[in-house]
């Protein structure tokens, strides 16, 4: 069998992990199917599980001014794409409908429309849930949804929130909940000595000092990311616990103006107010960039040690389409504060995830943290006192909430994480919607020693 996943850019994106854990899966499932990786850009190392092409035009964002416009580009891509998948059995298209890449939103549809059998739809993000996207495409048509979704392809949805708000959207697609996969020998860090021999060489490089203890949120600094909370949470745990704190937020992403005017405004801010954080970078000082099974290309470290010598881990987004960060921290044994998003954290809790120490809301004057925009919680941060500190944890109750979660609850969620969501059980369910209209057996899975 011959599959091709399609994406704007492979890279270090939240997209990017959810391919690679399907590609191991299927592999191991069946090491003679052929996977092909198909995108604009690539950021990636070579790999024996998958080949990779580009095609430049997958990658190029533009945002016509008219419907005509919009129109006549994306029938213009359908004509130069219309071709290129012919050699593939079955063609995944991640993301299509995000709406960020308008061109090829509408381009893929109508690939879809010409042959529904060929392509599946897996939506990682709404457009919904991107409003000044989505008014983007409410001014191109009144009824959004036919820009946006094809009726006549199987689509996979990786929450129960974005299955269940798709379904009141457009009642008639072919919807499949299949949650993204972990794949558990991507967290086991190595032996103390590895470890040991990292930290010591984020000390020699001045990324963290010696009296330091690392709380680590392992995500791009973006906006919807709310790295300001992170911030103050790492401050106000230092202060809780007596001991150094240092915020270490794995990756930059200057590809939106917006984003790196945030990270900069963010780091001369934490500079004049002594605020103890990394904002990205270390996933290219340390070529964080192989895979499992595959040999790292130009570093002893990967990301897998990163979370080896983090003291805990923490998120504080405002919007995860899936929210890897709430499984991340119990593979690697290790604890995981911060905000809870209900929308993710019920389809985890319903698989006997412990979410409990974890908190919804952060009240700060009146307001939830995560309710003010990015603007106005940077100026609290510039102008947060020792007086703030002190309310903030009282009124929140956070001693509590920010005591490390125990390591019966931390090995239990584990084994729930394994149990419910493993790459290679997850990949047999990717390929029973593959394989409705091929006609195509799945094979028996290879046996895990």
């Amino acid at each position: 069998m011959k599959i091709a996943f399609v994406h704007y850019g492979f890279g270090v994106d939240g997209v990017t992990r959810v391919t690679l854990n399907s590609v191991k899966g299927i592999k191991t499932i069946d090491e003679n199917c052929e996977i092909t990786l198909i995108a604009g850009s690539f950021n990636l190392s070579n790999s024996t599980l998958y080949q990779k092409r580009k095609i430049t035009c997958l990658g190029i964002k533009d945002f016509p001014k008219s419907f005509k416009e919009l129109k006549e580009k994306s029938d213009r891509l359908y004509d130069f794409l219309k071709d290129k998948f012919d050699v593939y059995d079955k063609v995944v298209l991640e993301n299509p409908s995000i709406g960020l890449y308008p061109v090829q939103t509408l381009a893929f549809k109508k690939l879809a429309e010409s042959n529904g059998d060929k392509f599946v739809y897996r939506v990682h993000d709404l457009v919904e849930d991107r409003p000044s996207i989505f008014d983007c495409f409410k001014k191109f048509s009144s009824n959004h949804s036919e820009l946006v979704y094809p009726e006549n392809v199987d689509y996979i949805l990786l929450s129960g929130y974005s299955f269940e708000k798709l379904k009141r959207i457009k009642p008639n697609l072919n919807l499949n909940f299949i949650p993204n996969s972990i794949v558990p020998e991507d967290f086991k860090n190595g032996d103390s000595e590895i470890l040991n021999s990292f930290r010591i060489q984020l000390i020699k490089d001045d990324v963290i000092k010696h009296d330091e203890k690392i709380l680590l949120y392992p995500v791009r600094v973006i906006r919807r990311k709310n790295i300001e909370e992170a911030i103050l949470v790492c401050t106000l745990l230092s202060r809780l616990k007596g001991k150094k704190y240092r915020l270490i937020v794995t990756m930059k992403y200057d590809k939106i103006k917006e984003d790196k005017d945030y990270r900069l405004k963010l780091e001369e801010v934490s500079k004049r107010k002594g605020f103890r954080c990394v904002l990205g970078g270390i996933n290219e000082k340390y070529n964080f960039f192989g895979e499992a099974k595959n040999p790292l290309v130009r570093s002893d470290y990967g990301l897998k040690h990163l979370f080896g010598v983090a003291d805990a881990i923490i998120t504080t987004s405002t919007f995860e389409g899936f929210g890897f960060c709430f499984l991340e921290a119990f593979l690697a044994d290790k604890p995981l504060i911060g905000r809870a998003l209900k929308e993710n954290v019920k389809d985890f809790e319903e698989n006997g995830i412990d979410f409990s120490n974890l908190y919804s809301e952060l009240i700060f004057n009146g307001s939830d943290f995560a309710s003010l925009s990015n603007k106005e919680r940077i100026e609290i941060l510039e102008n947060l006192s020792e007086r703030d500190l002190i309310k903030i944890l009282f009124e929140n109750r956070l001693g509590k909430k920010l005591e490390f979660v125990d390591k019966e609850i931390i090995s239990k969620n584990k084994k729930m994480v394994i149990e419910n969501y493993d790459y290679v059980e997850n990949a047999k369910k990717l390929l029973e919607v593959l394989n409705k209209s091929s006609g195509i057996a799945i094979p028996v899975p290879t046996p895990i020693v």
